[in-house]
């Protein structure tokens, strides 16, 4: 008797939470946030003090917890009636508000360290917006090979793609990140509403539902 693939069934499970693009659209919402928070600083005279730094913790940490209801409710109305729920192991609440504590912490720390670069080198920052690019790119990438879905690893191109763009403008570090994150949110967005509408014509309703 063949013993199941287990990488080919956690693909599976994984593609199935993302074949209706509702995950793209939120984040992406809440990338073009952050692409405000850093228009706002940009037009903020005299600057405040940690103004981004402390809002993109908000941010991040907001659109974490508004993921985790948002998301399943959604697909609670367009997806399950459609193709079937998948049950996926809940974490304890321990846990959760573990994963909640990283998370703040990864955030401040990163806005802390890149607070104290800036006021260490402030005329030394523009390739931040790169940076954001590369990174956030690194990790679609991984997504997209893990899952095997393609749309994730065009997303990864265009978001280096993005914030090189960001960079060779002369942008500088906040309205760098500014255009970069408003680019991002925009392109997961239009990823999202293209995936959904194509799922919503693939998996009609069922009748009587």
């Amino acid at each position: 008797m063949d013993m199941p693939d287990i990488d080919k069934i956690m693909k599976r499970t994984a593609r199935h939470a993302c074949e209706d693009g509702v995950g793209e659209m939120l984040y992406g919402a809440v990338f073009m946030l952050i692409g405000l928070l850093f228009f706002a600083e940009a037009a903020l005279s005299p600057p405040i003090p940690s103004f981004s730094h402390i809002g993109l913790v908000v941010l991040v940490l907001s659109g974490y917890l508004l993921g985790r209801w948002l998301v399943p409710a959604l697909k609670r109305r367009l997806t399950f009636p459609r193709t079937g729920f998948v049950a996926y192991r809940r974490l304890s609440a321990g846990r959760r508000w573990m994963v909640i504590g990283i998370a703040a912490l990864v955030a401040s720390s990163v806005a802390g360290v890149a607070g104290l670069a800036l006021a260490a080198r402030p005329a030394g920052l523009d390739w931040i917006p790169l940076g954001n690019g590369l990174v956030i790119g690194a990790f679609l990438l991984y997504l997209g090979v893990q899952v095997g879905l393609r749309r994730f690893q065009l997303l990864a191109g265009f978001s280096a793609l993005a914030g090189l763009a960001a960079f060779l403008a002369g942008l500088g570090e906040t309205l760098g990140s500014a255009a970069y994150f408003a680019a991002m949110g925009l392109a997961l967005m239009v990823a999202g509403a293209l995936t959904l509408r194509a799922y919503l014509h693939r998996a009609p309703q069922p009748e009587g539902q």
